[in-house]
């Protein structure tokens, strides 16, 4: 069968432009492409592209006239009627129009095989050949009713497809037709660019036939159609690293909010590095002023207000909690905080003892007999009630908060049209409450990118609990990373599988012989600092970077340490005034952006510095851990790994002390004496960012 785009009929499509589209999607060949135009109301753009063979390509303008209008035209009716064209000159014209823009594309003497098809599936062949013959010497193949059906059609091709377009040409022509699929080509992170200058290189790059599904599928062509669709609209997409779940997000919300500017459009992501990437593609692309960019709290600071409490302040509330209870030698100050902040973001109604009793606790691997819930509960109550009295809030509870303000109308929520959620894998269930009661409620719909092999803060698919467990026809996966040389891409996979044993969620990597197809590129450097700082090898490097000639902007520095991205950021500053800057609060590609491991999903550079993974690994052999939580920080640590090293598309240079370290990377046995210190440092003592919680 024929492979449409989008693959789903849309609605209130006019009825001729149905009839070809089904005829169009009945053709027995895989290897033809149909596009939809989405240029609503351009009158420049022929109704449909079709790509055959990956070699021809056909213009098709579809006639909404039936026989009697083609039979008035030979009466001369029309041609009394105050100008009116005659029948089948306004689809001529969107074929001529978009050729003239292809060729102005090419430059002077440029000539394409490009052919023109104009199609009357309502008006009979003899009239249509009667019409056709009227216009002897035109470029154009004319096509009545029974011409219009599947196998006619697909004869018509077949006796045309020797007039093969250069690859190059084909790609600027289906970008110019469907430049809601074009990438600019500084976007493309990873060192691939066609060869021939002579075509224009702002659209040499394409989503492949998957991606622009996933972006198209379900959109409404206006917003009488997007109306008309029922409400409850949820959309997955998932994928491994590097697959273009963002760029699809990025590309849909411009589709949809530019297809009815009515819409109101939220996206929504969890940390402010991909937040501000976001923001400035947007702004790259001239996107639609009715669409908000929002972390998910400050999304929430934007409706209420609320101010939280810092990690010491927390802790030394859990340490009084445990003193009250004389519970203190029973459980970790870090387990109780992550033990904690699960119930907040999965009750989502108020967290009953009978709810946490009888809950099954997924995503914690520690097992609670019930009289171990018992004192968790009663230590989680005492925890809470402190807060409250001294009218404090800290960040887990803040969704609960603004549920309640919600229901008992403190505050008014912003209701959209559409929500969007990149690296949906961080949400948790609570926070998808919050965005469900923010959805239209007569046509609000949902679109999530997720990968919860990246899922390293929450349960990877908390959506279910709230959304439903029954994602079939409502998900696409996509398998093809693009991102990464071969190099990098088998370090992430070869790492990742030697220490994750089996997974609850959906583990997306990609198959051995796709690493192998992917582009050759340098191998990781791995750099051991020795008796030097890691600081003092670090500043080393980005020297001779920078001496190079690279811009900053290709550079990305992902911080592992736990100390945070200020810490690093003012030994920096010293060396390299001006060229460095937070990756939220960058808005062009001239700095070196640095961020902390914590923050950096989502985002990518051609070239990415990992620091600080020394003390990431030396926290798993803390003696403090017992085996259940040290196998739940492994699993952590390895996803946060494997996303710092995914960001690399070209290079990854990765500096460290200890050869543990190398050998954790290479999944490579390491002699006892360079094992780190069995006294890791405590997970909670550490100032570590607040995983997107940023108002």
């Amino acid at each position: 069968m024929a492979r449409m785009l989008p693959d789903r009929l849309p609605l209130k499509l006019p009825e001729h432009l149905v009839k070809v589209w089904r005829q169009l999607k009945a053709i027995d060949d895989d290897e033809l492409i149909c596009r939809i135009s989405f240029q609503v109301g351009n009158a420049d753009y022929p109704d449909f592209l079709v790509i055959y063979r990956n070699r021809a390509a056909f213009l098709l303008a579809v006639s909404s006239a039936d026989t009697e209008d083609v039979e008035r035209y030979f009466q001369g009716d029309l041609l009394e009627d105050r100008g009116e064209p005659p029948v089948g000159l306004k689809q001529a014209h969107s074929l001529d129009a978009f050729t003239r823009l292809v060729l102005e594309e090419l430059g002077a003497g440029a000539d394409i095989p490009l052919q023109h098809w104009v199609l009357f599936p309502k008006a009979s062949d003899d009239s249509v050949g009667r019409l056709a013959q009227s216009w002897q010497g035109a470029p154009y193949l004319f096509l009545g009713k029974q011409a219009c059906r599947s196998e006619a059609l697909l004869h018509h091709l077949k006796s045309a497809d020797d007039r093969e377009l250069d690859q190059q040409v084909l790609n600027l022509i289906v970008g110019r037709f469907a430049p809601e699929a074009a990438i600019p080509a500084h976007w493309v992170t990873r060192a691939e660019r066609l060869a021939d200058k002579a075509v224009p290189q702002q659209m040499d790059f394409l989503l492949d036939y998957d991606q622009e599904a996933a972006m198209k599928r379900d959109l409404e062509l206006s917003s009488e159609a997007f109306k008309a669709a029922s409400s409850g609209h949820v959309r997955l997409v998932t994928g491994t690293a590097g697959c273009g779940k963002t760029l699809i997000l990025l590309f849909r919300a411009r589709l949809s909010a530019s297809l009815d500017t009515s819409q109101r459009v939220l996206v929504l992501m969890h940390n402010k590095p991909l937040r501000a990437d976001l923001a400035n593609r947007a702004r790259e692309l001239g996107m639609s002023g009715n669409i908000e960019w929002r972390t998910f709290y400050s999304w929430l600071r934007s409706m209420m207000h609320f101010e939280t409490i810092d990690p010491a302040t927390r802790n030394d509330y859990l340490d009084q909690a445990l003193k009250d209870a004389k519970l203190e030698g029973q459980f970790t100050r870090e387990f109780l905080l992550e033990e904690f902040e699960w119930i907040s973001d999965n009750a989502l109604e108020n967290p009953t003892l009978d709810w946490y009793l009888q809950s099954e606790r997924t995503g914690r691997k520690r097992a609670l007999q019930a009289t171990q819930r018992h004192g968790v509960y009663r230590l989680y109550l005492n925890y809470r009630k402190m807060l409250d009295e001294d009218k404090r809030v800290d960040w887990p509870v803040v969704p609960r908060l603004f549920l309640k303000k919600l229901r008992e109308g403190e505050i008014t929520g912003n209701t959209y049209h559409t929500i969007y959620i990149d690296e949906a894998q961080f949400f948790a269930p609570i926070w998808f409450e919050c965005v469900r009661q923010s959805l239209h409620p007569d046509c609000g719909r949902l679109f999530m990118a997720a990968d919860p092999t990246q899922g390293f803060l929450r349960s990877g698919q908390s959506w279910v609990q709230v959304l439903g467990g029954d994602m079939r026809g409502r998900s696409q996966r996509l398998t093809r990373p693009y991102r990464n040389t071969r190099p990098i891409m088998a370090l992430a996979k070869r790492f990742y599988m030697s220490r994750v044993g089996s997974e609850e969620d959906e583990v997306n990597l990609p198959d051995q012989a796709y690493i192998d197809s992917m582009p050759a590129g340098e191998e990781p450097q791995l750099i051991q600092a020795g008796s030097r700082s890691v600081q003092n090898v670090l500043i080393e490097q980005l020297k001779q970077l920078f001496e190079s000639g690279l811009n900053p902007g290709n550079v990305l520095l992902i911080d592992a340490s736990g100390f945070g991205e200020l810490h690093e950021r003012a030994h920096l500053e010293a060396h390299f005034k001006g060229r460095i800057v937070s990756a939220s609060d960058a808005t062009d590609r001239t700095q070196m952006r640095i961020t902390t491991i914590n923050a950096c999903t989502g985002i990518e550079s051609p070239i990415v510095v990992v620091i600080g993974l020394d003390r990431l690994f030396e926290q798993e052999g803390a003696l403090s851990l017992d085996d259940t939580d040290r196998e739940e920080l492994i699993r952590k640590n390895t996803k946060k790994v494997f996303v710092a090293i995914t960001r690399a598309a070209q290079k990854l240079v990765v500096i460290y002390k200890n050869a543990h370290t190398r050998a954790c990377l290479l999944a490579e046995p390491v002699a006892d004496s360079a094992l780190p210190s069995r006294f890791g440092p405590p997970l909670a003592d550490l100032a570590v960012e607040a995983d997107g919680r940023e108002g």
